[in-house]
């Protein structure tokens, strides 16, 4: 929990000197002008913590706190993509350094260098913003004119350090195996945790090749194979009696087939209705309708593992994708 104190010293440094270093750093600031870094970014932060909603006249009125004398036209040619780049660092070192949370106290997290939650949230921007930030589009043949505005916000959270990465942004119809931290390496020996939008084989195949260890629920579609190489009905080996677990070890891929252990539990019927509302509402959000397969799965935990059986066993497993929520809530 970050005091008070700590808080006031971190918001010092980031809007004063370090505010001023990536002015220089990000091309916002390519001399020494009136309107520094610190400036202009306090400028917008406190104006539009006052007044949400403030003009380029009421942002002026607060540039005389900082005792800066700038028009609305002057401030107004200030906003550029350089600036735009400077606030996106801004924001990023604020939040890296004052969204932390205490170390999760999990014994088997100590196995591993890091336990690393990864997540995205998108955010919705005025369609006047579509050509910068694309979203998706609607479908059909007027799609293009459809097509949303927003911003994809994506981060990392490692668990066992309490130590927040991000956020990196990216148009709201990138994918979230493609974003910016998609070139930021997880170190090996870490853990990896993510929601099922990040479920690719290509991409799991990539971080067993880097010894990196991951815990992530399969998307229902997945396909298991044998040793034998032979494809396995999910059907038959699932667990029938409520809390009931099992485990198998399996294989993803026909072709260069990747070794993991499934683990399967059966929840209870009231854990399977809230599942079924959550699907058919979020199917409903994107106007789309759930498979059966999905409708018939949330019956059941599946969670697919590389990590050997004495680091990871079935009820640490749960209790890490518990954990994973930590970065739901954020």
């Amino acid at each position: 929990m970050t005091s008070v104190s700590q808080l006031e010293r971190i918001l010092k440094h980031v809007l004063e000197e370090r505010a001023n270093a990536l002015a220089r750093e990000t091309g916002f600031v390519k001399r020494e002008r009136k309107l520094t870094g610190a400036d202009f970014a306090q400028i917008l932060l406190f104006g539009h913590l006052h007044t949400p909603q403030a003009s380029l006249d009421q942002l002026t009125q607060a540039a005389q706190l900082r005792q800066v004398q700038i028009s609305s036209s002057g401030l107004h040619q200030r906003c550029t993509q350089e600036a735009a780049r400077f606030l996106q660092a801004v924001l990023s070192e604020l939040v890296e350094q004052v969204v932390t949370v205490q170390a999760a106290p999990i014994a088997l997290f100590k196995s591993f260098k890091q336990v690393i939650a990864q997540d995205s949230s998108t955010i919705i921007l005025p369609a006047a913003l579509k050509e910068l930030w694309p979203g998706c589009g609607g479908g059909g043949q007027e799609s293009s004119e459809r097509t949303q505005a927003a911003l994809k916000l994506h981060v990392r959270w490692d668990l066992k350090h309490g130590q927040l990465m991000g956020p990196r942004l990216s148009a709201g119809r990138v994918h979230e195996l493609h974003g910016p931290l998609s070139q930021e390496p997880v170190r090996p020996g870490s853990l990896y945790v993510a929601d099922r939008g990040y479920w690719s084989l290509a991409h799991l195949r990539h971080l067993h090749k880097q010894k990196v260890r991951f815990c992530q629920h399969p998307k229902a579609n997945t396909v298991f194979w044998d040793r034998e190489g032979k494809r396995i009905e999910l059907e038959r080996i699932l667990p029938r009696i409520v809390g009931q677990v099992k485990v198998k070890h399996v294989y993803l891929g026909a072709q260069n087939p990747l070794p993991v252990r499934l683990l399967m539990v059966r929840v209870p019927e009231e854990v399977v209705v809230q599942r079924r509302e959550r699907l058919a509402q979020e199917a409903a959000d994107k106007g789309q309708a759930v498979s059966p397969k999905q409708w018939e799965l949330a019956a059941w935990t599946l969670i697919v593992t590389n990590a050997a059986a004495k680091h990871v066993g079935p009820a640490h497993a749960l209790v890490i994708m518990r954990e994973r929520w930590v970065i739901e809530i954020v």
